[in-house]
C-alpha cells in the first residue's frame, strides 16, 4: 500500500510491426502522404473494413494500439498484458494480411489525416521546419515530408492505397518486434504460427529503385516571421549516404550526442552561457 492505494504492478508486452516505407518512397508527388493515410486506414481496413473492427479486437485483449509514420518507417503496435501476447501477435498478423479499403471509411480518414495538416499549418515550428527542409531537399523534398500535403491525400483512392500496401507491406519488408515480459521461444512458435505461411513478395526496392537526393549546391538562407515569443535558429545540412557510407552515418549519431551532452563545451557556450535555451 502506498499512501492508501494498492498498486499493481501488471506484467506487459508490446508487439510491434514495422514496415520500411513512409516519406522517402514517395516518388510521385501524388504519392506524398499516402503512407501517412495508409497508415490511418489500415487499422480501419481490419476484418470486414467497418472502421471499428481492430478496436474492438484490441479491447478484448485489454490492449491500447496506435500506428506512427516516419521518414523512413511506419510503425504499428499493441500494448497488452503479457498473458495476451499470443492474441497480440495473432491481431497484428491479422493487420497485415488482406486489408479492406472501403470507399466510405476512407472519406473519413483524409478528413482526419486533413485535420493533422491543418493543425500543422498553425504552428510556426512546424512551418518554420517545412521552409527549411524545402531548402535543404530542393526538388526531393517530398521523400522527406511525412505528412504529405492536401492535394494528394484528398485525391488519393482505395487503389492507389492497395498499390502501396501490396508493394512495401511483404514480410520481406517487414520486422516483427515482441518485448516486455514475455517469453521468447513462445513468442518466436506464436510468430510462426500467425505469420509463417505469409508469401515473400518482390523486393520493392528492386523493382522501384529509390534515386539518391540531389546534393546541395549552394548556400540558402530562408526566414520565416510568425508571431513566436523566443527566436529559432536552423543550421542544417546533408548528412553521410546510407547507401553510400553507412558507417559514417553511426559516427554522425555519435557525434550529435556528444555535443549535446551538457557537459560538452559546444553546450557549455551556447547554452550555459545564456546565448540559447538549448
Amino acid at each position: 500500500f502506498v499512501g492508501g492505494l494498492m498498486l499493481l504492478a501488471i506484467p506487459i508486452a508490446t508487439v510491434q510491426v514495422v514496415v520500411r516505407s513512409s516519406a522517402f518512397t514517395q516518388l510521385d508527388a501524388a504519392d506524398e502522404g499516402v503512407p501517412h493515410l495508409l497508415e490511418h486506414m489500415l487499422f480501419k481496413s481490419f476484418g470486414n473494413g467497418d472502421g471499428d473492427g481492430f478496436g474492438r479486437a484490441a479491447s478484448r485483449l485489454h490492449a491500447g494500439y496506435n500506428g506512427m509514420t516516419g521518414d523512413e518507417l511506419v510503425t504499428y503496435y499493441v500494448t497488452l498484458p503479457s498473458r495476451n501476447t499470443a492474441g497480440g501477435i495473432a491481431l497484428m498478423a491479422d493487420l497485415m494480411r488482406e486489408p479492406v479499403f472501403r470507399r466510405e471509411q476512407l472519406a473519413v480518414e483524409q478528413q482526419v489525416v486533413k485535420g493533422e495538416l491543418e493543425r500543422n499549418d498553425a504552428d510556426p515550428s512546424f512551418l518554420f521546419s517545412v521552409a527549411v527542409n524545402r531548402l535543404l531537399w530542393g526538388p526531393a523534398f517530398g521523400r522527406k515530408h511525412a505528412m504529405g500535403n492536401a492535394i494528394s491525400i484528398m485525391g488519393a483512392d482505395a487503389e492507389r492505397l492497395r498499390r502501396h500496401f501490396e508493394r512495401y507491406y511483404v514480410p520481406n519488408n517487414t520486422a516483427l518486434i515482441v518485448t516486455g515480459d514475455v517469453i521468447p521461444d513462445s513468442a518466436f512458435a506464436h510468430a510462426e504460427r500467425h505469420l509463417g505461411d505469409w508469401p515473400r513478395g518482390p523486393d520493392p526496392f528492386t523493382t522501384h529503385p529509390i534515386p539518391p537526393m540531389p546534393p546541395l549546391t549552394r548556400n540558402e538562407v530562408v526566414t520565416v516571421e510568425e508571431p513566436v515569443g523566443v527566436v529559432a535558429v536552423y543550421l542544417q545540412w546533408h548528412g553521410p549516404s546510407v547507401g553510400k557510407d553507412p558507417e559514417a552515418t553511426y559516427a554522425a549519431d555519435v557525434f550529435s550526442d556528444l555535443v549535446n551532452q551538457p557537459g560538452s563545451s559546444f553546450h557549455r557556450r551556447v547554452v550555459d552561457s545564456g546565448l540559447f535555451q538549448s
